[in-house]
């Protein structure tokens, strides 16, 4: 079974991670309403994408990164932008996620 599970991870919760919990949104949401799911791998889609989860350094708990958005962690729109670092980082991250989900999809 493929997948990207990153829970129990040494990712913050913070500005830079809100693409990934946009892009597991977008990509369950999409997943639902263009593919043909049962019900029971739906469920089982969204536990796994929960599972995916950063550390929040003021109440010390690991958090779904689904639930990351940018007004909860009062980003500014300077943190958001695109710059070359966060380019390459999101490019090379995409490259590995997109045929682990694409694998997870099939099976």
């Amino acid at each position: 079974m493929g997948g990207l599970i990153t829970s129990h991870n040494p990712l913050e919760c913070e500005c830079g991670l809100v693409w990934f919990g946009h892009w597991l949104r977008r990509w369950l949401r999409e997943s639902a309403q263009i593919k043909v799911i049962q019900k029971d791998d739906l469920k089982r889609m969204v536990q796994r994408a929960r599972a995916n989860t950063c550390h929040d350094p003021t109440s010390g708990r690991h958090l779904p990164i689904l639930e990351i958005f940018p007004e909860d962690l009062l980003c500014q729109a300077s943190a958001l932008s695109s710059s070359g670092q966060r380019i390459f980082l999101l490019s090379f991250a995409m490259a590995l996620l997109i045929p682990i989900v694409m694998t997870t999809m099939t099976l």
